[in-house]
């Protein structure tokens, strides 16, 4: 399930669900299992959408079954934003959440506070890591606002 929804002026929230699981996993090999989309450095591209931002690379991939949940809320005023000068250059402020349950872990999960659009392409990002409750590390991320092949938020 993915939706974007309005949610004011220049406010808007994606959302984007999966789940599933394989039938018959007795004849699977690693390259069959369910791999996320994970990224342990620190430059972004890609769809800010559904990608992790410190996900392990295949630490979580699963034979089994899956859980994720991904949300991206933009704001034009939230908090540096309500400050005209900072508002009147296009950036957008963001906030996110990437969870996932996979069989054998407590819940995985990143929240983040981000800038988008910084001179209309750049995108910075701070990351906290949980597992359960329990904090893994904070990391800073870069990226691009550039979506290639996708229509854009």
């Amino acid at each position: 399930i993915t939706q974007q929804l309005k949610l004011g002026p220049r406010s808007i929230l994606n959302y984007a669900l999966s789940g599933g699981g394989f039938l018959n996993n007795n004849q699977l090999h690693f390259i069959d299992y369910k791999h996320f989309m994970g990224n342990e450095f620190f430059l972004q591209i890609g769809d800010p959408l559904n990608n992790f931002r410190m996900l392990p690379y295949y630490k979580y991939s699963t034979s089994q079954w899956f859980l994720q949940a991904h949300a991206f809320w933009s704001f034009q005023r939230f908090l540096l934003t309500n400050f005209e000068k900072v508002r009147t250059t296009g950036v957008k402020e963001t906030l996110q959440l990437h969870y996932l349950k996979v069989p054998g872990i407590k819940n995985y999960t990143e929240l983040g506070y981000g800038f988008d659009e910084i001179m209309r392409i750049g995108r910075l990002e701070i990351i906290g890591q949980f597992e359960g409750l329990k904090i893994q590390s904070i990391g800073l991320r870069i990226g691009t606002s550039i979506q290639v092949g996708k229509g854009r938020r």
